[in-house]
């Protein structure tokens, strides 16, 4: 029971975690986007 007491705790701190490393590669991923967008643009201009 311990040791499913305390996987229960270590499991919610790496979901939080994983929730805070996909908001930030979405992030980056969003900053690429815009630096491709750009470029491209720019390569039209």
């Amino acid at each position: 029971m311990e040791y499913v007491g305390a996987g229960s705790g270590t499991s919610r701190s790496v979901l939080e975690q994983a929730e805070d490393y996909v908001k930030v590669s979405l992030f980056l991923m969003f900053l690429i986007d815009l630096d491709i967008y750009s470029f491209i643009l720019q390569q039209f201009k």
